[in-house]
């Protein structure tokens, strides 16, 4: 099959979902299929003047120029059978012919509704709820679900929002890589007391409430140690002992898991939740905020503590029970590392291969 997948953007920071897309993108790719991968610069939400767009255009060339030097995919490794292409924005003459085509986001779908059928049939590929991003268009974000698309979702809560407002879908969870996330360090012989805390400058991500309820924990045992990462500069912080990884690599993401006796996930909203998985996956104890994408594979004392969004102080008893109950943290560890295994990218790629088959053909 030809099949088209338009993200939003091109990005040259890593992104979960753009990561989740470009996995796709590799094992369709070694079954057979011919991808096509679409990057624009421009989707309009919103109309802009002649001269806005012209100052767009400008920066499509001067960054189409900087994709010699660095493309934006340079984080993650995109088969060489993939054909990545960066547009200045959707319309037709942008698009390849295909069998299908995917539209990634919100306004990536309301582009992809107004193509011609021959730009392929259309899947709307929903790994989130938009609407934490952009809140200044709810109703319109929700009305690209009522689009007469393909749907797939990546989670079952998404896929209740689709059945509440009257439309199927197919559930696919997300893979996970074994190469890539794996056990290195035996969870039994890590220091109890590191911590490990993600850094997002999205609100809704929580980094703030995940700093809060650390101090309330050192305030009670000084001696932790706290492991940070994230795209952005080290937050502002008074902690002390916090050793921060701006941007780091799939192999330092590897070690900072497999140093983490308990990982903590503070997302307000979450489609799936990636970087939890990936700590379960290498035998970190999860500490996580209660959101649909985490109720996937966070289950309250047994694969994780959970605790509700925006309480920092219930967050911090979870991890002092956790710290001052190792074989606690041992047990959660390990439930949890046996329980993400079940999530198969084998098994998510057949799925997902079938069901655009299955849309083609109807």
């Amino acid at each position: 099959m030809k099949i088209t997948i338009v993200l939003p953007c091109p990005s040259w920071l890593p992104v979960g979902g753009f990561k989740v897309v470009y996995e796709y993108a590799n094992r369709l790719t070694a079954r057979g299929h011919m991808i096509t991968i679409i990057h624009p610069f421009f989707l309009p939400a919103i109309k802009i003047s002649r001269i806005k767009s012209i100052r767009v255009t400008g920066n499509y060339f001067r960054h189409l120029l900087k994709r010699c030097i660095q493309p934006p995919w340079y984080w993650f490794k995109i088969d060489h059978g993939i054909r990545m292409k960066m547009t200045p924005n959707l319309k037709e003459i942008w698009i390849p012919d295909a069998d299908a085509i995917v539209a990634t986001l919100w306004n990536t779908a309301e582009c992809v509704a107004l193509l011609h059928q021959r730009k392929g049939h259309k899947i709307y590929f929903i790994q989130g709820l938009d609407t934490v991003f952009n809140q200044t268009n709810p109703i319109r974000i929700m009305d690209t679900w009522k689009l007469p698309f393909k749907k797939i979702v990546i989670s079952r809560w998404l896929g209740q929002i689709a059945n509440n407002r009257g439309e199927c879908s197919t559930y696919i969870p997300n893979g996970l890589n074994n190469n890539e996330y794996n056990i290195d360090v035996p969870i039994e012989t890590r220091n109890p007391r590191t911590l490990c805390l993600i850094n997002s400058e999205n609100i809704f991500k929580g980094t703030r409430d995940g700093l809060k309820a650390l101090h309330i924990v050192k305030e009670r045992i000084p001696e932790i140690s706290i492991l940070m990462f994230g795209v952005a500069p080290k937050p502002e912080t008074t902690l002390s002992a916090v050793t921060y990884y701006q941007n780091p690599t799939s192999s330092q993401m590897r070690s900072i898991y497999n140093k983490s006796a308990i990982f903590i996930g503070t997302s307000w909203c979450e489609g799936f939740g990636l970087p939890p998985c990936e700590a379960a996956a290498c035998g970190a104890a999860l500490c996580v905020a209660d959101n649909g994408g985490h109720r996937e594979f966070a289950i309250h004392e047994e694969t994780a503590l959970v605790h509700p969004p925006k309480r920092p102080d219930i967050l911090a008893e979870n991890i002092l029970r956790l710290l001052h109950d190792n074989e606690k943290r041992i047990r959660i560890a390990r439930c949890g590392n046996s329980y993400i295994k079940k999530f198969s990218w084998d098994r998510s790629v057949e799925k997902f291969e079938q069901t655009i088959k299955q849309g083609i053909t109807q």
